[in-house]
């Protein structure tokens, strides 16, 4: 990619471009569709090893997004050389700022990275997905994936899934994987939610509580093994595989912090407007 010949929207949360929210999904929450206040400047940054926003430093290229910039200042830029493989930007699909928008085989690479998660791991994005999924057995949008591709050890996969495979209760899942360790929870389609997982510090392999929030509210947990120190180099986020689905920000810290967390989870649903 020449990058004089994209196009970089919003490097600040002012400066994002405006337009419509012409998805498949149906019109947006109505309580989302007035502009944000601004009073949400950025997350805590104390362990922030990633933070990815919508409405700033998304790279367009032809029209969809070439990169996605990381504020957090550790240079992890997602990004797809593949233009079929782009997602697209929708403006002003919520509190009136762009989301990225991820359709079938649309997915964002991002650098080797995240070696080191024995202090705990907690990921939270800002996510909707459709019903309008294809009709295949199971439909699934991986919002984060980070892995090797040498080291074949159990504990180094990690993703939130949300699937529309059914489980018990018939309704669609948001799922989070360490290794062979699975926690799974009921989701609501069509409706942006903040998603979160939180795994808890330990030495390599020790068990640990694990657990999966919606809107700040916990929807699974249970033991998880805390995956080896190793470098990491197969990493992604946004894999769409029939199910379409939205993102509007995304952040990971590599350490577990209550206080953190919470501030967090309170910068989010302010600046996103989820309650």
């Amino acid at each position: 990619m020449d990058i004089r010949d994209a196009e970089v929207v919003g490097d600040s949360p002012r400066d994002a471009q405006t337009g419509s929210d012409a998805d498949g999904f149906g019109d947006a929450n109505s309580e989302h569709n007035d502009s944000m206040d601004g009073s949400a400047n950025g997350p805590p940054s104390e362990n922030l090893a990633l933070w990815l926003a919508a409405d700033r430093g998304v790279v367009l290229e032809n029209g969809l997004v070439a990169s996605w910039r990381d504020q957090s200042g550790h240079g992890l830029d997602a990004y797809q050389d593949a233009p079929t493989a782009r997602p697209s930007l929708l403006t002003a699909a919520l509190v009136g700022q762009p989301v990225l928008r991820f359709s079938n085989n649309e997915i964002l690479g991002l650098p080797a990275g995240f070696s080191d998660l024995t202090k705990g791991l907690v990921i939270l994005a800002v996510a909707r997905a459709s019903s309008n999924a294809e009709l295949m057995p199971e439909p699934i949008f991986a919002i984060l994936n980070l892995s090797s591709q040498t080291v074949t050890n159990a504990g180094l996969d990690f993703q939130i899934d949300i699937s529309k495979a059914a489980d018990a209760s018939g309704m669609p899942e948001f799922d989070y994987g360490v290794g062979d360790d699975f926690i799974s929870s009921g989701l609501e389609l069509d409706r942006w939610q903040l998603l979160e997982v939180i795994q808890g510090s330990g030495s390599p392999g020790q068990r640990v509580a694990c657990e999966t929030l919606i809107n700040g509210n916990r929807a699974g947990m249970g033991p998880c093994s805390v995956p080896p120190v190793t470098y990491r180099d197969a990493n992604y986020l946004g894999a769409s595989v029939g199910l379409p689905a939205d993102l509007a920000e995304v952040l990971i810290y590599d350490a577990e912090d209550p206080s953190v967390t919470k501030d967090a989870e309170l910068y989010l649903e302010q600046k996103w407007r989820l309650q």
